[in-house]
């Protein structure tokens, strides 16, 4: 087809032309050749670039666009028919390099390379922003690659977004173009979400509802901690400040909580972005709370742990309270969180989850010590949210103690175990088959007592917890009235149930248990 064309192009010229041609190659001239050459392109040169823009992508387009010379770029579209290139101004190109798919629009490339008398002849064209910009800094060279390295939170995200032209500009950091577009073509939004299929296939299209899946400025200016965006999109564009972001239907509080983004976060709570009844709960039913505790918990960065800590100080401040449970099936509050997550990370983390455990007791206390009733209870105060349950019919010591029969015994978590009873109240014979739970997916399992999951533990040979198993007759733990009628065991036998809740305790044990309580009891009251 293209020999086809290529022959047609040539029939055009006049037969003058022609004649020279022949005649030049005969002769061997090459400087009447080289002459008669470019003749014959200025020629051809219209039919040429007409071609082109019959093509599904047209190349000479593409080439124009990507070009770094802003002045080259418009003389190479000056070629072009504006009639004829209008119609093809809003292609998608796809590329692929190093086993990598990218797709882009001229709008995206021209924004990306910040050419403004670009990105205006395009927009008098017709051109339209779309969200299909996809695996651009392939494309866009290491420069930008470099600058995107500097927001780490953000690379967590682009697996799943597809770009709008204004979110390469905002990266880079180039004010005058993200305005110029903003004014061109006014809009919150910066990416929306990929769909499955894409992914797979790397295919545009959409199979979800694109309210729900989308990047706002909102978001954006949260996860790469730019309280200026921010200000700028409060000022602008707020409509869509409530918008929910990705498949995690998080709001932009969560994703501050979550990127450790502390500057943002007073103007968030100012406009109640995350915290009225629109957005406090993302897609999985938490809080931007349940969000931070995650985050400084599971960060292996000192740093990002840092700010996390920082982040639920700031949420405290915000009003947010410890006892916030979470929606949907979990109903878990932020010490359920804690003990999810101590039991992958209390090895290399333990100093971190005391103190989060620290945090959020204290905050609880600042909560109820404005009560009268609190003020009664001062200075002996104990924690009530403790004893909670969630869905499972979990408390934080039901958690605590899971894993510390898990690992067959474990001295520091037991020593966890024995604060939370001694400093909060925590109840160790709490039967939560009889709490009631009102909210929706309710327990379906009895759940036995701690001393009987550690009994029959031991039984089933799991060595290492005697310790553990005084530890909880020291504190009167008991089974349940309807353990035993769950077990098999002989109470008669020497490595009976039984034998294991009526064996006598050693006095030493007793006396040493007693005397750590009472050393952190009064390091307790003085601090």
């Amino acid at each position: 087809m293209e020999s086809i064309r290529s022959t047609a192009s040539l029939e055009r010229l006049a037969p003058e032309i022609l004649a020279n041609i022949a005649k030049n190659l005969l002769a061997g001239c090459i400087f009447s050749m080289t002459l008669t050459s470019r003749t014959m392109f200025y020629k051809v040169n219209p039919t040429l670039y007409s071609l082109d823009l019959e093509k599904e992508e047209p190349l000479g387009l593409s080439h124009a666009v990507r070009q770094p010379a802003e002045d080259l770029a418009l003389a190479i579209l000056a070629r072009y028919s504006d009639e004829k290139l209008s119609g093809k101004i809003n292609t998608t190109y796809r590329l692929h390099f190093k086993r990598k798919h990218i797709r882009f629009t001229a709008l995206h490339a021209a924004a990306a390379n910040d050419h403004i008398r670009l990105v205006r002849k395009l927009h008098s064209l017709g051109a339209k922003p779309s969200a299909v910009g996809y695996n651009l800094p392939t494309l866009l060279g290491p420069k930008f690659r470099r600058k995107l390295n500097q927001f780490p939170k953000l690379k967590h995200h682009l697996f799943e977004i597809e770009w709008m032209p204004n979110f390469a500009p905002i990266i880079l950091g180039c004010l005058r173009m993200y305005l110029l577009l903003d004014d061109l073509y006014p809009s919150g939004i910066v990416a929306k979400s990929m769909p499955q299929d894409a992914r797979n296939n790397q295919s545009a299209g959409s199979i979800r509802d694109p309210r729900f899946h989308v990047m706002t400025l909102h978001h954006l200016a949260c996860i790469i901690d730019s309280p200026d965006l921010l200000k700028f999109a409060i000022d602008r564009r707020n409509h869509v400040k409530h918008l929910a972001a990705g498949i995690m239907q998080s709001s932009a509080l969560h994703l501050a909580a979550g990127a450790g983004s502390l500057s943002v976060i007073p103007q968030l709570t100012k406009e109640q972005i995350g915290i009225s009844k629109v957005s406090i709960l993302d897609g999985l039913g938490e809080t931007p709370l349940h969000i931070a505790v995650e985050a400084a918990i599971g960060s292996k960065d000192g740093k990002e742990r840092s700010k996390a800590l920082k982040v639920i100080e700031a949420l405290f401040a915000a009003g947010f309270t410890p006892g916030h449970r979470q929606a949907g099936k979990n109903l878990g509050t932020s010490l359920h969180i804690v003990g999810y997550m101590l039991r992958r990370h209390w090895s290399e983390n333990h100093r971190v989850i005391r103190k989060v455990l620290k945090m959020l007791f204290r905050r609880e206390r600042e909560i109820e010590m404005r009560t009268s009733l609190a003020e009664q209870r001062q200075p002996n105060y104990r924690s009530a949210m403790i004893n909670l349950t969630n869905s499972l019919g979990e408390t934080l010591l039901n958690q605590v103690a899971e894993e510390i029969i898990n690992k067959g015994g474990n001295t520091s978590l037991e020593k966890l175990f024995m604060d939370l009873v001694v400093f909060h109240n925590a109840d160790v014979n709490l039967n939560v088959n009889l709490v009631p739970i009102v909210f929706q997916n309710p327990r379906s399992e009895y759940r036995v007592s701690i001393i009987t999951q550690a009994v029959r533990s031991q039984i089933a040979g799991r060595s290492g917890l005697n310790s553990f198993i005084q530890v909880l007759r020291h504190f009167d733990a008991a089974s349940h009235p309807t353990d035993m009628s769950h077990t098999d065991v002989d109470p008669y036998s020497n490595n009976s149930l039984f034998h294991f809740l009526h064996r006598p305790i050693h006095p030493d044990f007793v006396e040493q248990t007693v005397q750590d309580a009472l050393v952190h009891l009064d390091h307790s009251t003085s601090t």
